[in-house]
Order: C-alpha cells, then sequence, then structure tokens
C-alpha cells in the first residue's frame, strides 16, 4: 500500500507537499477509513484553481511512468512557473508486507525522466541518471534480479537517442525490469 507520496515543482506545487497515508490522526471517527495502519480513503477539498486536479494528477503520474498509460490532455504546463529547477520530483513510498519500498523519479517534462531510483528498506536497488548517463545498478540481487541483462537496457537507451524517439526517449528502468525479468 501507498504510505507516503512526496511532490515538487510540479504545476502549482512549488515547494514539496506530502500526502502521509501512515498519519491516521484525526481518523478516529472514521476507523474504516483505516486499513493496517494506512489512510484508505481519504477526501481532499478545497477552493476552485488550489490544485486539488494538479494533486490527483501528480498523484496517479506513477501509473503513467511505470505501464506508460495514456496522459490527462498535455497542456504544455508541468514544471513550476516560479521555480528555478529544472524537474519535477516524485517520490512514493510503499508497504509491502513489512518492507518498506521507495520509488523516486524526476521529470524536466510530462515526457522525459531526469533520474530515477528504488530503494527497499533503506538499500538503494538501483539509480539511474538518465541526463548525466550515469547507472547503477550494483544492488539488483536484493530483488533477485541479478540476470537483467542492464546491457541490452542501456543500449535501447541509446537506440531511442539516435533515432530521435519523442514518445518515450527515456525508459524508465522499473518498467523494463518488470518486463525483462521472471
Amino acid at each position: 500500500m501507498l504510505k507516503q507520496f512526496r511532490v515538487k515543482n510540479y504545476k502549482n506545487f512549488k515547494d514539496e507537499i506530502c500526502l502521509d497515508f501512515g498519519n491516521t490522526a484525526g481518523y478516529q471517527f472514521s476507523s474504516d477509513c483505516i486499513y493496517e495502519g494506512l489512510i484508505s480513503k481519504m477526501l481532499i477539498y478545497g477552493r476552485n484553481a488550489t490544485g486539488k486536479t494538479n494533486l490527483g494528477k501528480a498523484l496517479t503520474d506513477i501509473c503513467v511512468t511505470m505501464f506508460n498509460t495514456p496522459r490527462f490532455v498535455n497542456n504544455g504546463v508541468f514544471l513550476n512557473a516560479d521555480s528555478h529547477e529544472d524537474a519535477a520530483v516524485f517520490s512514493y513510498e510503499f508497504i509491502f508486507d513489512g518492507q518498506t519500498l521507495l520509488y523516486q523519479y524526476a521529470r524536466f517534462s510530462d515526457m522525459e525522466l531526469q533520474w530515477e531510483k528504488l530503494a527497499v528498506n533503506g538499500e538503494t536497488i538501483f539509480y539511474c541518471d538518465f541526463d548525466l548517463k550515469q547507472f547503477n545498478f550494483e544492488h539488483l540481487k536484493s530483488i533477485e534480479a541479478e540476470t537483467a541483462n542492464i546491457a541490452r537496457y542501456t543500449q535501447s537507451l541509446e537506440e531511442g537517442e539516435e533515432a530521435g524517439n519523442l514518445d518515450e526517449p527515456r525508459l524508465p528502468f522499473l518498467r523494463w525490469l518488470i518486463s525483462n525479468v521472471a
């Protein structure tokens, strides 16, 4: 289950915001909203034009990243207009069978990843910096993915850049890993 979500520099969220589904204070009156110590049902409300839709889009951005699902209609605005940073950062912390999985990535735009990182119980499993072309896959064995053909993955990135593929110039490694390892 999703325990915590953070986003920074995305649309109207210049500063980092955090949805902490583990902070159950105030939910005593509605215990059906709590499942395994996490908030399972939440209502977001507010005035018009305060970012409710953008928060929903940010929260579901992982679906587009992981499964290449269609994005909402793109209006060309992705990064916060007041920020001096060049990427939006997304962070998803999950709890699975008592283990903490942290998946983070940064995007220059809705189509271009800057970097991505996966950590399990505080150990970095992989880190890919697509902008600097630096990759660290040293701990794939920790998730029983040591048979992954890393050379094929990095080759696919180079081929995509050479072809000028605008649809998915930087295939997320986690999506590739899920599709290519038993």
